[in-house]
């Protein structure tokens, strides 16, 4: 009887770990799903100012290739592997946050016209020509205060109806926060010298008061009224809330792609060439 229930209890773990298992693949395959979707980490690297670099990389780690074998192997990789070490990585921070059900809910809402049209705006908002905005009113405002001079003030040529539902949009997604995330890493590198404690106050005030017309000013590059409706409606639900919370974890994995890529790129060229 012992035996019995020994080969019993043994066979019901397995047969857990094999569903448990399953159930992991599952769910890698719907983040996968998700970041192909929104397409927005895999645009930020997948831009034909960034495959040079990769490219470059391929060819001083094997000096067997030509430009072309390396441009065409690395572009390869970029549009299969590449997705696949996204999902590799996200995957862990998504399954602390989302039931496979809402995961389903937040893939079935960018499958949708509406969605379509959010992951569009949001990857018009990281395009060179909409950040470029936000670097060249930070650069300003940095020079001018390691100058000494007067922190200077941000024009926001947007209309009120507009920075209207901006500020709805700012009060769920928190873009305060993401400032005083900014804040706290440059006072971690500030140092504590007079000098370098005036810089940093003077810094602070810019982003602070600031912050509003420069994320504003790039909202209205990429969004219409009607678009903002429809991007609080979304932060408004359970699973936008999450996606706020987790937003900044998410930023971190995607600054870490970049070093993972180029080790990940290199053992696949290995492989690929073995084939």
């Amino acid at each position: 009887m012992n035996r019995l229930f020994r080969v019993t209890l043994v066979a019901t773990l397995l047969l857990a770990c094999i569903d448990a298992s399953a159930q992991s693949v599952q769910y890698k395959t719907k983040v996968k799903q998700l970041l192909i979707s929104t397409a927005q980490i895999i645009n930020n690297f997948n831009k034909p100012n960034v495959i040079p670099t990769y490219t470059k990389l391929v060819l001083q780690s094997d000096s067997t290739l030509t430009m072309g074998q390396a441009q065409k192997l690395t572009q390869e990789y970029m549009d299969t592997r590449f997705v696949d070490l996204c999902a590799d990585m996200f995957t862990p921070y998504y399954y602390e946050q989302f039931t496979e059900d809402e995961l389903d809910n937040v893939i079935n809402f960018y499958e949708t016209d509406s969605g379509k049209r959010m992951a569009w705006c949001s990857n018009k908002l990281n395009s060179p020509e909409v950040q470029n905005v936000l670097v060249e009113k930070m650069q300003a405002g940095i020079l001018a205060i390691a100058l000494g001079k007067e922190v200077p003030h941000v024009t926001c040529d947007v209309p009120d109806s507009f920075m209207e539902k901006f500020d709805r949009f700012n009060q769920v997604a928190q873009f305060g926060a993401k400032t005083d995330l900014i804040i706290n890493s440059l006072k971690s590198n500030a140092g504590n010298s007079p000098e370098a404690i005036k810089v940093y106050d003077n810094l602070k005030k810019f982003l602070n008061t600031e912050s509003r017309g420069i994320y504003g000013t790039m909202f209205y590059m990429a969004y219409t009224e009607d678009d903002m409706d429809i991007l609080i409606a979304h932060y408004n639900t359970p699973e936008g809330k999450k996606l706020q919370e987790m937003a900044n974890t998410i930023s971190a994995c995607t600054m870490e792609i970049g070093a993972v890529v180029v080790k990940d790129l290199q053992e696949w060229i290995k492989q690929y060439k073995k084939q």
